[in-house]
């Protein structure tokens, strides 16, 4: 069997924390110790306290849900433009190939995956990394396709900016910094959780896993409907948007 997968980073802050703790409680009652998950589990629950600390001053900002989706949607633009001259490599046409291998030797593997940056650093890369393909490289875009992506990106970086621009309480906007990094630590506790299961089933078989993945699976398919659901009512309120969460 197998442990279902979430896009973690498309959840709102409050829906995060509450699935991970969900996610501990699940822990606690099968114990780590019989899950054999307890350095595992010690680090989710460091990560966890963290985060927990971090969002409480986090929740005074009525923009702030916005923010994360905000930001969510500039991620995944920056991927899904990474993807594609990544798989222009691979075209057919020899002059689609070298442009495509330009790129991503003098500008992609540069600049590095923007998205896991802070708000502010990735705020400035985009526009950096942007400014680079118009310009210098407005050849090489302009041979693989690239410049929808482009103009998407810098729409949804301009959401981003104007977002962040219109939250009032400035001490909330600089937990919402440390939202993001705090929340890549607690997910990659819960990934190694997973992770740590999914050999120990392979190693043992799953009769001793086979009711905490089941239970698992449920809490993790319940927010799956609620990002199913937001992507539906996201594309029904602007179809222009490429980029649902």
């Amino acid at each position: 069997m197998e442990i279902l997968n979430i896009t973690l980073k498309n959840l709102r802050n409050n829906e995060h924390l509450n699935h991970m703790n969900e996610v501990k409680q699940l822990i606690a009652i099968h114990t780590a110790d019989a899950l054999g998950i307890i350095t595992q589990t010690d680090n989710f629950l460091q990560a966890l306290l963290q985060e927990e600390e971090a969002i409480n001053p986090q929740l005074k900002s009525e923009k702030s849900d916005i923010l994360v989706d905000d930001d969510a949607k500039r991620d995944y633009t920056f991927r899904g433009m990474s993807d594609a001259v990544l798989s222009a490599t691979r075209h057919f046409k020899p002059t689609v190939r070298a442009a495509a291998n330009k790129l991503q030797t003098e500008v992609f593997n540069p600049f590095g995956n923007i998205a896991r940056l802070n708000y502010d650093e990735e705020t400035t890369a985009i526009d950096s990394l942007c400014a680079d393909l118009q310009s210098t490289y407005a050849t090489e875009c302009d041979l693989i396709g690239l410049n929808e992506w482009i103009e998407e990106l810098l729409i949804n970086n301009n959401d981003f900016k104007k977002t962040s621009s219109q939250r009032v309480d400035e001490s909330s906007v600089k937990t919402q910094l440390k939202m993001k990094q705090v929340r890549a630590k607690v997910d990659e506790a819960y990934k190694a959780i997973g992770k740590r299961i999914s050999a120990l089933i392979e190693l043992n078989g799953e009769t001793d896993y086979k009711t905490f993945v089941t239970k698992l699976n449920i809490i993790t398919d319940k927010y799956n409907i609620t990002l199913a659901k937001r992507r539906g009512r996201n594309k029904g309120e602007d179809d222009t948007i490429t980029e649902q969460i």
